[in-house]
């Protein structure tokens, strides 16, 4: 157990995972995040309006699709970047060969990947941030919770465009 600087005890946890972690954690976790640099690339599929038959059959296929399309759509606000996958993920996003994967989203928005790789999650905390900024993303957007869209409002400004970021609701 440790001790929080307010005198609150706490456990450490081996990862941050919105859907696992305590209330006051949250808040305390997106409270510190608000002034880190970092910026939030979003893409929200509300699944009913889709309508490909091959993506909606195929999990692996409409992972895959989301984030070529949030990797390759961002209007020469993203160069050089490296992809992490969260290794655990790495049956789900079924990405069998990551040098294609470079060469497809690097043909639609030359210069855009330079690496894709997969992390364990439990070693790295950039992933862990995604975790939790998606899973804020994913219960406001599901459920409306008010606690989530307070998450949410911490780091919504760091999903602008103009900031290389996006907030992006598929259709």
């Amino acid at each position: 157990m440790n001790t929080a600087p307010g005198g609150e005890r706490y456990r450490v946890a081996k990862e941050f995972k919105y859907s696992s972690t305590k209330s006051s954690h949250k808040d305390r976790f997106f409270t510190t995040m608000s002034a880190a640099e970092f910026r939030v690339r979003a893409i929200i599929l509300d699944k009913r309006l889709l309508w490909s038959e091959r993506l909606l059959e195929n999990p692996s296929h409409l992972k895959n699709e989301l984030i070529y399309q949030l990797m390759s759509s961002h209007y020469d606000t993203l160069e050089g970047a490296k992809l992490v996958i969260d290794g655990q993920d790495t049956r789900a996003f079924d990405i069998s060969d990551r040098d294609h994967f470079m060469a497809r989203v690097n043909l639609r928005a030359p210069g855009t990947l330079i690496d894709v790789e997969f992390a364990d999650s439990k070693r790295n905390g950039l992933v862990q941030l995604a975790d939790m900024t998606a899973g804020a993303i994913r219960r406001y957007h599901e459920s409306g919770d008010s606690k989530a869209q307070t998450h949410v409002e911490t780091f919504r400004h760091r999903a602008y465009q103009r900031n290389g970021g996006t907030y992006w609701h598929f259709k």
